[in-house]
């Protein structure tokens, strides 16, 4: 029984932050029955009302539009629409993350805002014709520079160009 209570109150906030924006929020009935079809989880209206005030205490921003059939809704999630849309342009725009590290990251960022507004904050940027790396050794590249510059090291890198065979050439004597 204490189980399914905690099941049902992560449940609930789960799928408040999928599925609630303060344009469109969920009733108490809705609730009930996105967790009963979705979850097998079955709940009452004041149960609802009881978890979400639990939330509530635990710091999550829901939002109450009382009636005759309450309407609940995320009020503040940790990155606006506006800068979600940035860091997903940001992301797509840029030269040194591969394809597939760019749609990953992207997918991540839609994961941050309601399924409703996730489709909306995905841009497609026309950046098609970017040179991007393939390498995805990359990040790991940047994380080892970042780390030698926090903890004050020196790093040496040689220059190279590639010759008409296709090779490395080590360029200015590396």
């Amino acid at each position: 029984m204490e189980n399914e209570s905690k099941i049902r109150l992560l449940s609930l906030c789960k799928l408040l932050y999928e599925r609630s924006v303060e344009a469109h929020p969920l009733s108490t009935t809705q609730i009930i029955e996105i967790l009963k079809n979705e979850y097998s989880i079955s709940a009452h209206r004041t149960t609802i009302s009881k978890d979400v005030d639990v939330l509530k205490e635990f710091g999550v921003n829901v939002g109450k539009i009382e009636s005759t059939q309450n309407k609940y809704f995320i009020e503040r999630r940790l990155f606006e629409t506006s800068e979600l849309k940035l860091l997903i342009d940001a992301v797509e725009s840029s030269k040194f993350i591969t394809d597939s590290k760019s749609k990953e990251l992207v997918n991540k960022l839609t994961l941050m805002t309601s399924s409703e507004k996730a489709g909306e904050i995905k841009r497609n940027l026309l950046a098609e014709d970017r040179i991007r790396p393939e390498n995805e050794s990359i990040y790991g590249i940047v994380d080892a520079i970042n780390e030698a510059i926090n903890n004050g090291k020196k790093i040496s890198f040689q220059y190279f160009q590639y010759s008409v065979n296709k090779k490395k050439k080590l360029k200015n004597k590396g």
